[in-house]
């Protein structure tokens, strides 16, 4: 006598199977994750904490929850809680735009990458507990997502909710632990965490790295003051940043430009021709005047109007 197995049966016996794998890699996952000491969680498909799952309980308890709620149909998600709790900062870019982390690093970035379903990337650096890390914070122009103290981020395998595509690891954390961050990150996201704008435009090879500009910034109580300092106009912003620079003594063309690049205040970086506006700002304020020199800075001024109307106050 035969044994005839409908398709229904066949389909389901497939889902079931995938169920157990996904639910021991979850496992397998969250005991990789676990041995650095991250603080993780799990997740419904909307995102919402499954507080009965303790990954902080035994581990014999919660890895059978794992199986039985796959099993049951359920979709359960990890997610790690960012900050001072798990050592860990997350930075999430577009892939093109990764770019962004070498030019603040000098040429280096996370040794620790996932890739999400959207053309996006997430970095992750360890953090030290002597420093306070900022509450997480977006940039929009820069589509930057900084996942901070409080921050909760999506880790792989789980499937990205508007594409259902599994995260990936690059290079994995219990293969490639996270860098520490650098000082000079860390200077920079105290600098732009206050929700301000960063380019999306890729600075070039004519802007200097952050970790340069960094310590001339840091030794100057007054341009640290500047860059804080809101203005009625993009351009008085720009001048009077540069006017303090210039009186304490800082010459450095090539500098200076880069100051204003990536001054926190300011958006010339986020139009096309905001560097050929900085440039010709600082060339007109540190060389001799030209003839018409500074005609040519207000022509620009007035053809991207747009300029003096972002500069708002950030509190350092």
């Amino acid at each position: 006598m035969s044994v005839r197995v409908c398709q229904e049966e066949i389909r389901r016996i497939f889902e079931l199977h995938d169920s157990v794998e996904y639910g021991e890699t979850l496992h397998q996952s969250a005991c990789h994750f676990l041995a650095l000491g991250w603080d993780i969680v799990a997740l419904s498909a909307g995102g919402d904490l499954y507080a009965e799952i303790d990954f902080h309980g035994p581990e014999r308890i919660w890895s059978r929850q794992l199986v039985d709620w796959a099993l049951e149909g359920k979709e359960i998600n990890l997610g790690v809680r960012t900050g001072k709790g798990s050592r860990l900062l997350v930075m999430e870019l577009p892939t093109q735009e990764g770019v962004f982390l070498s030019y603040l690093s000098g040429g280096g970035s996370s040794t620790c990458v996932a890739e999400t379903g959207l053309g996006r990337r997430l970095y992750f650096y360890s953090i030290t507990d002597d420093w306070q890390p900022p509450a997480s914070f977006l940039v929009l122009s820069f589509q930057l997502m900084v996942y901070g103290e409080g921050g909760l981020v999506l880790l792989p395998p789980s499937p990205d909710p508007d594409t259902q595509v599994s995260l990936r690891w690059l290079s994995p954390p219990w293969e490639t632990p996270p860098c520490r961050l650098s000082e000079e990150m860390k200077q920079y996201l105290s600098l732009i965490a206050c929700g301000t704008k960063i380019t999306g435009h890729p600075a070039g090879p004519d802007i200097t790295p952050w970790r340069t500009v960094y310590p001339f910034v840091a030794s100057s109580p007054e341009i640290l003051a500047a860059l804080y300092t809101p203005s009625e106009s993009e351009q008085a912003y720009y001048q009077n940043l540069l006017k303090t620079a210039l009186a304490v003594g800082r010459q450095d063309p090539q500098v200076l430009l880069s100051l204003m690049w990536y001054a926190p205040l300011g958006n010339a970086r986020d139009h096309p021709q905001g560097r050929q506006f900085l440039t010709e700002l600082v060339s007109s304020m540190v060389q001799p005047a030209v003839p018409n020199g500074d005609q040519k800075v207000v022509k620009t001024l007035k053809r991207d109007r747009h300029f003096g109307q972002g500069a708002t106050a950030c509190a350092p």
